[in-house]
C-alpha cells in the first residue's frame, strides 16, 4: 500500500507541477507574444493581453502548451477610424530566441501561421483615400510604385493589380504562413512565406540571405540575396486581371490577351530586359493558360539587396540569374 500511495502521490505532484508549468507558460506566452508584436512594429499602446481594456483588439482565447505553439483563436483587430475590422480564425506562433526578447534580437527560428484571415476590400480603399488626403495636406509627392517597376514601364500594371474591387473581389480571405530560420554562426537566414488567397491563387516565396544583423530591427541592413524561389498557382486572378484591362481598353478579353502575349518578347527586347528566351516563352505560355509559374534566382555570388536598385532595370534578371518555368 505504501508503494501504491507513493506512486499516487508522485502522479498527483507531477500533474500539479505540469499544471503550474502550463499556467506559467500561458502567462509567459502572452507577454512574449506581445513583445514579438512590438518588435515587429506594433505600437506599445496597443495590447492583446487585455482586450477588454482597449478598443483595438479582442479574441476568444489564448492557448499555450509546454512543447507546442502559442495560439490565439477568434482574434479581431478593430480600426475604429474606418469602422472596419480584420478577423483571424486562428493565429499560431512558434519561436526560439537566444537572448533577452525585450531587446528584439533576430530569432533563431520563428514560425507564424494565420488561418482564415478576413477583411473587406472597403478597408483597403479607405486606407488608400486617407493616405492620399494626408499626402495632399503635407504636400508630399511620394510615388509608391517601385523605381525598378516604373523604369520598366509597368507602373499602371503594378497599381491596378491591387484594385481588388475592379477585379471582382469584395472580401479577402487569406491563409498566411511565415517561417524564419537564422544561423548566427554564418549570419545567414532563410525565409519562407506562403500565402493562399481564396479565389485568387496560392503563392510561396523562399529566399536565403547572407550578412544578417543580430537585431531584428536592422536585420536586413547590408543583407545579400543568396538564392530565391517563387512559386505561384493561379485560381482566377490572372484571368480577372486580363478582363479588367481588356474592359478598360474596350476590347475582347481573348483578343487583348493575344496582343499582350504576342508583344511581350518585343517589349522585353525594347526595354533591354536581359531574360533568356526559354524564360520568356515559359512566361508567355503561363499568361495564355495560367496554371503554375516558378521563378528562381540563383546569383553567381550574393547580391546586396539595397544595391539592386542601382543597376539598370534590364540588367537585374542577369544579375540575379532569373529563370522562369511552368508546370
Amino acid at each position: 500500500m505504501r508503494i501504491k500511495n507513493a506512486f499516487v502521490t508522485l502522479v498527483v505532484l507531477c500533474l500539479v507541477g505540469y499544471g503550474a508549468l502550463k499556467l506559467y507558460v500561458y502567462y509567459r506566452a502572452k507577454d512574449n507574444f506581445q513583445q514579438i508584436l512590438y518588435c515587429m512594429g506594433m505600437p506599445r499602446g496597443m495590447s492583446v493581453s487585455a482586450p477588454e481594456k482597449n478598443e483595438y483588439f479582442d479574441y476568444d482565447h489564448i492557448s499555450a502548451s509546454v512543447f507546442g505553439p502559442v495560439g490565439i483563436k477568434g482574434l479581431k483587430i478593430r480600426i475604429p477610424m474606418f469602422d472596419e475590422e480584420i478577423t483571424f480564425g486562428e493565429v499560431l506562433l512558434t519561436y526560439d530566441y537566444d537572448g533577452d526578447i525585450k531587446t528584439c534580437p533576430t530569432p533563431k527560428h520563428i514560425n507564424f501561421t494565420v488561418n482564415n484571415l478576413k477583411m473587406n476590400v472597403s478597408l483597403l480603399e479607405k486606407i488608400a483615400k486617407q493616405k492620399e488626403k494626408f499626402k495632399e495636406r503635407q504636400g508630399i509627392e511620394d510615388d509608391e510604385v517601385p523605381e525598378l517597376v516604373r523604369r520598366l514601364g509597368y507602373a499602371d500594371l503594378y497599381t491596378r493589380a491591387s484594385d481588388f474591387r475592379a477585379l471582382g473581389y469584395n472580401e479577402l480571405n487569406i491563409d498566411l504562413g511565415f517561417d524564419l530560420t537564422f544561423n548566427k554562426e554564418d549570419m545567414e537566414a532563410t525565409f519562407n512565406v506562403h500565402e493562399k488567397m481564396k479565389g485568387m491563387g496560392d503563392f510561396s516565396f523562399t529566399f536565403t540571405v547572407a550578412g544578417m544583423a543580430k537585431n531584428i530591427n536592422s536585420a536586413v541592413l547590408g543583407a545579400k540575396l543568396k538564392e530565391a524561389k517563387l512559386e505561384y498557382t493561379d485560381e482566377s486572378y490572372v484571368n480577372r486581371l486580363f478582363k479588367m484591362f481588356a474592359e478598360s481598353n474596350k476590347e475582347d478579353v481573348n483578343a487583348y490577351r493575344n496582343t499582350v502575349v504576342a508583344g511581350l518578347p518585343t517589349d522585353f527586347n525594347s526595354k533591354q530586359i536581359k531574360l533568356g528566351a526559354d524564360s520568356i516563352k515559359n512566361l508567355t505560355d503561363f499568361l495564355q493558360d495560367p496554371k503554375r509559374l516558378i521563378v528562381t534566382m540563383y546569383p553567381y555570388e550574393p547580391v546586396g539587396i539595397e544595391s539592386i536598385k542601382l543597376y539598370k532595370p534590364g540588367d537585374v534578371p542577369m544579375l540575379l540569374n532569373v529563370q522562369i518555368y511552368t508546370k
